[in-house]
């Protein structure tokens, strides 16, 4: 059964839809175009929340029968979603395969042993990302296709996966669409929350509450995926201690698609200038997500964001912004050095890649050498 509101004609897509005897309620996201919310019940009894992001689901093929998930939302909520996500997070304590390698094919990673069977469903762990696993399948076409499934953290920081996680990627995609441009990041396509009264298991632990003592209740995101390895491994940390994306990757990268190695590591460099730039315009600081290790290197040669917007904050000011745009200097300056001289010559007008202000960027630009200079 499908219950839809009279005052629109929001429906869970065809390809998403549950067995019999389950009854599915939908409504339109308060506050975002082209999301759709779907309640999932049986016998009475609330199993998950599903959120579609209807267009970017639309735009990836993965509407149509050809190229659906391999997954209904009856898999994705209720006990059977809970389980697979208890199973998943153990997955992470297992070897796992560099899915974000660029080296491979999906076919070679499938016949390479990498992939863990879960759910009757080909599952790979990403090395640089303990939260992140990808679901692979072959459509009806024989094509092999990906997504990424981002779920709960082990640590408390990561405790939960909170609704900016969907919201603010959807927002910031939607702005590069809206001024005619190819969005430089993941589209996200689906939020799943399973209800609290639904018993959660996560790395082996029992989940009862989340980090401010309520109920807990799992959310995670699906997301598109892109091969390809972390600008920074992994995280917040210098370059110097993680590693920078390594050359050989970038070489045969670079072999691949036929774009010199300097233009491939240059246009890196200003990804995060241009991803920010849409953030701010849409209404959001990204702080602490704002580093290299959130962006990835794709085997395309386009370096695009990996979509960890968890950290957006909506709560914009004059001062913040501010701030944000210093450390976009700052990281970007950083980062720079660590770039070969043919990546560093095409990188003399940087603050041109920061579209919303280019003028105000490029006074912080002059502020910040101007600052280092003088620590000097």
């Amino acid at each position: 059964m499908y219950r839809v509101s009279p005052a629109n004609s929001v429906q869970l897509p065809d390809v998403l839809k549950p067995p019999e005897g389950f009854d599915v309620r939908s409504k339109p996201m308060a506050g975002v175009d082209s999301v759709s919310v779907h309640e999932v019940h049986r016998a009475g009894r609330l199993l998950g929340t599903v959120c579609v992001y209807d267009e970017g689901m639309r735009r990836l093929g993965f509407l149509n029968d050809e190229g659906k998930l391999p997954l209904d939302v009856s898999k994705l909520v209720g006990e059977e979603g809970a389980e697979l996500f208890a199973k998943l997070s153990m997955n992470r304590m297992r070897p796992s395969v560099s899915l974000l390698s660029g080296l491979a094919k999906p076919d070679q990673c499938m016949t390479a042993n990498g992939g863990v069977s879960l759910k009757d469903r080909t599952w790979f762990p990403h090395e640089e990302s303990f939260r992140r696993h990808s679901l692979v399948w072959q459509d009806s076409s024989g094509k092999h296709q990906w997504v990424d499934f981002k779920i709960p953290g082990a640590d408390r920081e990561h405790h939960n996966i909170e609704e900016v996680n969907f919201t603010a990627p959807v927002r910031i995609y939607q702005r590069f669409l809206a001024k005619g441009r190819e969005p430089l990041m993941l589209c996200p396509l689906i939020m799943v929350t399973i209800p609290p009264h639904i018993r959660q298991e996560l790395y082996g632990e029992l989940r009862t509450e989340d980090n401010s003592g309520k109920p807990f209740s799992t959310r995670y995101v699906i997301m598109q995926h892109f091969d390809g390895m972390r600008l920074i491994r992994f995280g917040k940390g210098s370059p110097l201690k993680h590693g920078i994306v390594p050359r050989e990757y970038v070489d045969k990268v670079s072999e691949n698609t036929g774009i010199p190695t300097g233009k491939i590591l240059s246009e890196a460099a200003l990804t995060p200038l241009r991803v920010s730039s849409m953030a701010h315009e849409t209404g959001y600081l990204l702080e602490d997500d704002l580093h290299f290790g959130n962006y990835i290197l794709c085997s395309d040669g386009v370096t695009r964001s990996a979509g960890d917007f968890g950290g957006a904050k909506s709560d914009f000011s004059d001062f913040l912004l501010d701030h944000e745009m210093t450390r976009l200097v700052g990281i970007f300056t950083y980062f720079r050095k660590f770039l070969p001289p043919s990546a560093r010559n095409l990188l003399d007008k940087p603050w041109e890649a920061y579209g919303r202000d280019p003028y105000a960027m490029e006074d912080k630009f002059l502020q910040y050498h101007m600052l280092v200079n003088r620590d000097v």
